[in-house]
């Protein structure tokens, strides 16, 4: 594909964007705003800023760099083990806490992909043989 003739967009104004975007946790039209475009222009423009800095952002550094790491990844899973949901009870007139069982199995589940705890069995291949006798007489 051909590179698109038109604007420019000046390389001080992708680098202010680029760290306005990494600042902004990769909302591309708030670091848009942030480095003083119109709301309009955020919104109309932004595609085109992320397009252009895709190519220099290290996603895993920058992921890192806002706090979404193994450990605080690992620590959300444990956090949605141990989900909680409250009910709100007319007879008390007050709220009651439970278990939330479907959110609790999902992280087990994810959990267990992570650490690979129950991997398929992989069974054996083996050869199968067929005889087939056709008789041909009528």
């Amino acid at each position: 594909m051909a590179p698109r003739l038109g604007k420019q967009i000046p390389e001080e104004r992708l680098t202010r964007f680029m760290e306005a975007y990494i600042a902004c946790e990769f909302r591309a039209a708030e670091a848009a705003r942030a480095i003083g475009m119109s709301k309009s222009s955020a919104h109309a423009n932004a595609h085109r800023y992320v397009r252009a800095i895709r190519s220099r952002v290290d996603f895993k550094t920058a992921l890192r760099g806002i706090g979404l790491d193994p450990i605080s990844q690992a620590q959300k899973l444990k956090d949605l083990r141990d989900a909680l949901m409250v009910k709100w009870n007319a007879a008390d007139e007050d709220w009651d806490t439970f278990d939330d069982g479907h959110l609790q199995l999902e992280a087990v589940k994810e959990i267990n992909k992570l650490l690979d705890a129950y991997p398929a069995e992989k069974q054996t291949a083996e050869p199968l043989t067929i005889n087939l006798t056709v008789n041909m007489e009528l």
